[in-house]
């Protein structure tokens, strides 16, 4: 069996949870379930990593038996065009804000805001207004 191709944002979740949580609880959904939305015994951001896993198996069959197959057969990340340009935007931004390699971060950022420009693209979070 192949690896699961995940959507970025799961796929990015359940990574970070992998490295948290105890294996057998990401194998017991149900265990997932009870800590949905609100949960007294996990704060940020693990609790965020549950919705995220959460929403994605309740929302249809398919997602529930990818969610099983990426545990037992291991998984890739999907990432959107967009999703990638936008992570390596925010490492530049970050890296610019802790003033490491300003010059080089401060280009970096200008090079993905020009580009897009030119291609009259937009992606959320760059050079579209979030709502």
């Amino acid at each position: 069996m192949k690896k699961v191709i995940l959507p970025y944002k799961v796929g990015m979740a359940l990574q970070f949870l992998q490295k948290e949580l105890d294996e057998d609880l990401l194998y017991k959904f149900e265990n997932l379930l009870s800590h949905f939305k609100t949960s007294t015994k996990y704060k940020q951001p693990i609790q965020d990593k549950i919705n995220t896993i959460v929403k994605y198996v309740r929302n249809n069959k398919e997602n529930r038996v990818n969610y099983y197959l990426a545990l037992k057969y291991g998984y890739e990340i999907d990432q959107s065009k967009e999703e990638i340009l936008l992570e390596k935007y925010n490492i530049a931004a970050k890296g610019f804000q802790n003033n490491k390699d300003t010059e080089y971060n401060l280009g970096y950022i200008k090079g993905i805001r020009d580009a897009l420009t030119i291609l009259k693209y937009e992606v959320k979070g760059i050079n579209l207004k979030q709502k």
